[in-house]
């Protein structure tokens, strides 16, 4: 049996006013809710291979004098954070 995909989520529009500006066109707002991407994310198995949930530190070199910061992960706030949880 093949596991359906979930739907992505879905971008709403809206019309902007704002009270004293004048265009000479509406102004046009997209968005898409954000629980329904982080769902939508956490609930697509084509991701779950890359997800990643413990920060890291990464290093030039064996003696570790030089990190390296290339995502989210591996910066000192996911560090931070995940000490605070504990």
């Amino acid at each position: 049996m093949i596991e359906s995909l979930p739907d992505p989520p879905r971008w709403y529009h809206d019309v902007m006013f704002i009270e004293g500006y004048t265009s000479k066109q509406p102004l046009h707002f997209y968005w898409r809710d954000a629980l329904e991407v982080i769902e939508y994310i956490f609930g697509n198995p084509a991701f779950a291979p890359y997800m990643q949930y413990d920060p890291q530190r990464l290093w030039t070199n064996l003696s570790r004098t030089e990190r390296i910061y290339s995502e989210y992960m591996t910066g000192d706030f996911a560090w931070q954070s995940q000490v605070q949880l504990f």
